[in-house]
């Protein structure tokens, strides 16, 4: 909405007053450009654009993005086209969560959310209300964090229809993925305390329906910022030109890490 108010010199100037679901919306583009977020009361498509909704049980689009994926790396396997979709699917809905959590301060609905899908790549969504809901910050987590695992499910349910996708298999890179979030917070934001974190950790864990040896992967003290020992492998060596990531859990290092966790 638009307000009124003086300037220096005495003239009225007009001032933006931006909504509290817009402010989510633009701490989404800060933190990425591909982060790039709408609110419709009724979905707005382009023609040609296709989107993976959170209710519908259509495959298209999700069997669109499995297939670009086969069809762009042949040679890297099963395993490695369904990882790669699975983690495409959830990066975005819980980058937004954490966004929304502890930036915002708030608690946005994955109800009616929907997410653009392009040849090996989900970026852009859409929000179908502008209602968040406000509350302190474990509670804003449950609220966020029981949305997601519902969504989560059904992505899931979707996907074991095209591919194998266990509870197990994507539950491991869902933790995985909260957890790189939790490190990637503490690092743009140095001055949250370890141990404030790991409380935290607990309702993300509770509402997602994360199994507790996440736990198990936590290498450092409260006292010391979080490192975690990662416990599923994103196979990016399967594509060409790809290498393991400095954390993966195959690296001889790594693994002399995961036996004293």
């Amino acid at each position: 909405m638009l307000r009124a108010s003086p300037d220096t010199s005495g003239e009225a100037v007009q001032v933006h007053q931006v909504s509290p679901m817009q402010g989510l919306l633009d701490n989404c583009r800060t933190l990425s450009p591909y982060l790039d977020g709408q609110s419709h009361r009724n979905p707005k498509f382009a023609e040609g654009e296709l989107w993976i909704s959170s209710s519908e049980d259509e495959l298209e689009s999700l069997q669109y993005l499995y297939d670009s994926i086969r069809q762009a790396y042949p040679d890297a396997g099963r395993v490695y086209w369904a990882t790669r979709t699975w983690d495409l699917l959830c990066w975005q809905p819980l980058a937004i969560a954490f966004v929304a959590v502890y930036q915002s301060g708030v608690a946005p609905s994955f109800d009616s959310f929907h997410q653009r899908v392009s040849p090996c790549l989900i970026s852009g969504f859409q929000f179908q209300t502008q209602i968040l809901q406000y509350d302190n910050i474990e509670s804003l987590i449950l609220r966020v964090s029981t949305d997601l695992e519902a969504l989560f499910s059904q992505y899931r349910k979707r996907l074991n229809d095209i591919t194998r996708c266990s509870e197990n298999f994507s539950n491991q890179l869902l933790a995985d993925n909260l957890l790189g979030n939790l490190i990637n917070l503490q690092r743009l934001s140095p001055s949250t305390a370890s141990a404030t974190l790991l409380e935290q950790l607990q309702f993300w864990i509770e509402g997602l329906k994360l199994p507790t040896s996440i736990w198990n992967t936590i290498v450092s003290s409260p006292n010391e910022p979080i490192v975690r020992v990662r416990r599923s492998c994103c196979l990016a060596d399967r594509v060409e030109g790809g290498a393991l990531c400095s954390d993966c859990p195959r690296l001889q290092s790594n693994k002399t890490q995961q036996k004293k966790a």
